[in-house]
């Protein structure tokens, strides 16, 4: 081959190279923080479903209540979590008990739950 056609062709292939080096390192970082806010989240749904539910046990709702003690032991299923979500709704339809935003906190990662589910379905 002459070396008028290898240049062009060489310069071609660095080009590419380097093209797909500089997306490799910025979808590493964008991986990176993806995984920080992962971690954030995760923490943030451990500590909703570990310290909520104790805020929320209530002598007059012992239903719920051993539901909840089912989320902070682990051993809450996608049934009781369902079932769980509908008497957090009632709860919130309840005059203001001062623990609305916790209610709302639960019935969104029970939502989460629910999801994750269905998605393994």
């Amino acid at each position: 081959m002459e070396i008028e056609l290898i240049l062009p062709i060489l310069a071609i292939i660095i080009s590419i190279g380097g093209f797909m080096l500089q997306h490799f390192v910025v979808l590493s970082k964008i991986m990176e923080r993806l995984s920080a806010v992962e971690t954030k989240t995760g923490l943030f749904w451990v500590f909703v479903e570990k310290e909520l539910p104790n805020i929320l046990h209530s002598p007059h709702t012992p239903d719920i209540d051993a539901l909840l003690e089912k989320m902070v032991n682990g051993k809450l299923t996608v049934c009781n979590a369902r079932e769980l979500k509908e008497k957090l709704k009632e709860e919130m339809l309840v005059p203001d008990t001062g623990k609305k935003i916790a209610v709302a906190l639960l019935i969104t990662r029970l939502d989460q739950i629910i999801t994750e589910d269905e998605k393994r379905k």
